[in-house]
């Protein structure tokens, strides 16, 4: 039996929290990454949820699931890489959770994507481990995918960055 693998869904706009939820009903693992952002309504400002990757979301599936995935109300296809569906490896989807849970509020910019960079977390020129890079810096941190071609950068501070370092590479690791 093959082994699932997390695949890129392509989404209609905005639809992206309802796909996620039809794939839970039909048993399959998803995940649509969320961020939040402060919006301004007239003189107040409010914390809004939005998905990270607008039109993108998560599955986790085997070949034979591939149809199920496309017959789903309001996923248009697969994203694709060198005309086949792009594998998302498990590494990255854990990288994107852990980043989410400890900065819930980021900023996504586009790169270029390289399928085979190595992963690091480096924290002041010490690399703690190989794989898709967290740099530590002032007052925030990024996260750098290069197999999606994307940086996750946060410009809040952590408290304690040691700590941080420590809890995610345990984390990366199980």
């Amino acid at each position: 039996m093959k082994q699932s693998q997390w695949h890129i869904a392509h989404t209609r706009p905005e639809r992206e929290r309802r796909v996620t939820d039809l794939f839970a009903r039909k048993g399959l693992t998803a995940y649509c990454p969320i961020n939040r952002i402060e919006v301004k309504h007239g003189t107040k400002k409010k914390l809004e949820s939005h998905p990270l990757f607008p039109s993108f979301v998560f599955v986790n599936v085997e070949e034979h699931q591939k149809m199920v995935v496309l017959k789903t109300t309001g996923v248009l296809n697969f994203m694709y890489w060198l005309c086949k569906p792009a594998i998302i490896r498990q590494e990255d989807i854990l990288a994107i959770r852990i980043f989410l849970d400890d900065y819930p509020q980021v900023i996504l910019e586009k790169t270029a994507v390289s399928t085979n960079e190595p992963i690091q977390i480096i924290n002041d020129s010490r690399v703690i481990r190989k794989g898709n890079v967290m740099e530590i810096t002032n007052p925030g941190s990024k996260l750098i995918l290069p197999a999606l071609g994307y940086i996750m950068m946060s410009d809040t501070a952590r408290d304690n960055k040691e700590s941080f370092i420590h809890q995610d590479q345990s984390r990366l690791e199980a």
